[in-house]
């Protein structure tokens, strides 16, 4: 693994001296020109050695004489999404971050960094899961375990691998133990509880926010498990300018028969056994904060109900499709597909 001073190169240094760094380094990386504080002078890649060469520079001339000498780079503490999302599109991967001197102390690499996301996230993990009895005597679901940790622990790494760092969750049955559970655990300083003294739906807690930061509200089940990409599933939002989305996931129907099709009982075709593939609601949800505006107080609502409110009042929603792995724990079947699951990744690895 590469560290920061395997990737800075003083400006005394030539382009043959240079073009060895890279090739040592390997893949697509950059180079920069520091002088002996560290300030940040320009950078170099490849590429930029390979153009020039087209235009007689030479081996033995000083890396200076190619560098960009306005290179991208961030200031310390100061990581902007849109700045992380512009430098992606270019394919630019390494990003220096200077201080106020500008000099050089960290090097950001942007194929693993994942910006902080401008979301409130309401995970609804107040239900009773009668279909997953006697288990849920006892536990409640979102405690169940998948693997080596509860389900809703899940869901709660991967909206941190997101950059989503704010996180209210809406409890009612054995709302203590999970209050306990989860304030104790890796997330506790992220996360507020929504308290319903009834049950209240799948959005009816959203009525129960009382500040949030963020114009944007994600609305999920606590008891699914996914690989979505939630910073898409953003950036697809902002850019359709809708009032709502709603993830999916794709079901299929086997149909057991074959299929005529006909006109005035004449048949035109057969088709045997057919698979029709439907796209339906994966449980997850972003919807402008404005919204929230529209849901009852203390009273049962679901996401579906203001969905058809949006739809109905001639807002806009979209669907998003779930290209990955989606896996609603709902039942006991269910729940025995996500513990092996997990098993066979821990198996692979």
């Amino acid at each position: 693994m590469s560290t920061l001073q395997d990737h800075l190169i003083r400006p005394d240094i030539t382009v043959r001296a240079a073009l060895e760094r890279l090739n040592t380094l390997g893949g697509k990386v950059t180079l920069f020109i520091v002088d002996e504080e560290q300030h940040l002078l320009g950078s170099v890649t490849d590429g930029d050695i390979r153009r020039n060469l087209l235009k007689d520079i030479e081996l033995r001339d000083l890396v200076t004489k190619v560098m960009n000498d306005s290179p991208r780079s961030f200031m310390s503490g100061k990581i902007p999404n849109e700045a992380v999302r512009e430098f992606r599109s270019k394919g630019i991967a390494l990003v220096p971050v200077v201080n106020e001197e500008n000099i050089v102390h960290e090097l950001i690499d942007l194929t693993h960094l994942r910006p902080s996301l401008p979301i409130d996230a309401v995970l609804m993990a107040g239900g009773r899961g009668d279909r997953l009895r006697p288990l849920t005597d006892e536990v409640p679901k979102p405690l169940l375990k998948v693997g080596d940790k509860p389900i809703i622990e899940h869901t709660l790494d991967h909206l941190a691998d997101h950059g989503v760092d704010r996180v209210h969750v809406s409890v009612n049955y054995k709302k203590e133990m999970i209050k306990e559970h989860l304030q104790k655990g890796a997330h506790g300083d992220k996360i507020s509880f929504l308290e319903e003294d009834t049950p209240l739906g799948t959005a009816g807690s959203l009525s129960l926010i009382e500040e949030g930061k963020n114009e944007v509200i994600l609305l999920m089940n606590s008891d699914l498990l996914t690989d979505l990409d939630i910073e898409d599933l953003y950036d697809t939002f902002l850019e359709s300018d809708a009032d709502m989305a709603v993830a999916t996931s794709v079901h299929e129907v086997h149909i057991p028969y074959a299929v005529l099709d006909l006109e005035d009982n004449i048949v035109k075709s057969l088709h045997e056994k057919p698979v029709k593939s439907f796209p339906c609601n994966a449980g997850i949800y972003l919807i402008k904060r404005i919204l929230l505006e529209r849901i009852p107080k203390g009273e049962f609502y679901n996401a579906t109900d203001l969905l058809e409110d949006v739809l109905n009042s001639g807002g806009k929603v979209i669907a998003y499709p779930i290209n990955g792995y989606w896996m609603d724990i709902g039942q006991h079947d269910d729940l025995k597909k996500a513990r092996d699951h997990a098993k066979d990744r821990i198996s692979k690895g």
